[in-house]
């Protein structure tokens, strides 16, 4: 998804082009999902048992919800105050970040 962002950033141009811009975004998606959410799923249900796994899984929902409430106050403030460039960038230095 870093990928992405930074494709973005250096070629803001992308965002005007719909299918360039849709396979970018589809690839990053799909590794989005293919890599982290399959070891998200998988490795719990079959290593911990219920009682933990479903302790685990209500509290990270819970603070996922958090995490949506302030990433969206984030996004209002910084839309407005920071051009497209500098937000593809800002969003590839924490999808980096993240990912490792």
């Amino acid at each position: 998804m870093a990928i992405a962002y930074l494709l973005l950033a250096f070629v803001p141009q992308l965002t005007t082009i719909t299918a360039p811009f849709l396979l970018a975004y589809g690839v990053s998606y799909f590794f989005t999902e293919f890599g982290p959410n399959v070891t998200t799923f998988v490795y719990p249900a079959e290593i911990f048992p219920v009682m933990v796994r479903s302790t685990a899984h209500g509290l990270a929902a819970a603070l996922g919800k958090v995490g949506a409430f302030i990433g969206a106050l984030a996004f209002r403030s910084s839309w407005h105050n920071i051009s497209c460039r500098e937000r593809c960038w800002s969003r590839a230095l924490s999808q980096s970040w993240d990912s490792s």
